[in-house]
């Protein structure tokens, strides 16, 4: 389980958390949780407007099960943030399944890269 900061091409902040569904589950009193905890601390602020919550799975299985593993491992999270007191109004489920990988590899050598659920935070302005 890593996390770590992450800037999209859209400008959006954003916290990126890696992990089978079940280490998300076991970790949410470890890494995971102080990732997703640090996610929650940030959704709760007025300036933040929506929290994109996007999972993903690497390209082992049928395409139709890696994006049901992928919106698996975005719910997990999403129910973490709301019981971190983040409202769900601002929360968006976003399974990308296979489509987005982090690596790219022939050989299945670097796949847990791909296992991941990112956070991307869109904040307003102070002049908006």
């Amino acid at each position: 389980m890593t996390r770590s900061a992450a800037t999209t091409d859209a400008g959006r902040a954003g916290i990126l958390i890696q992990g089978t569904v079940h280490s998300l589950i076991a970790a949410l009193d470890g890494p995971g949780k102080i990732a997703i905890d640090a996610g929650a601390r940030l959704a709760r602020e007025p300036s933040v407007t929506e929290v994109f919550i996007e999972g993903n799975a690497d390209s082992i299985g049928t395409s139709n099960y890696n994006l049901g593993l992928s919106l698996r491992r975005a719910e997990t999270v999403w129910r973490r943030l709301i019981a971190g007191g983040v409202s769900a109004t601002k929360l968006w489920l976003g399974p990308r399944g296979e489509t987005l990988p982090e690596t790219l590899t022939a050989d299945g050598t670097c796949f847990a890269a791909n296992r991941r659920v990112t956070l991307l935070f869109t904040e307003v302005s102070p002049n908006d």
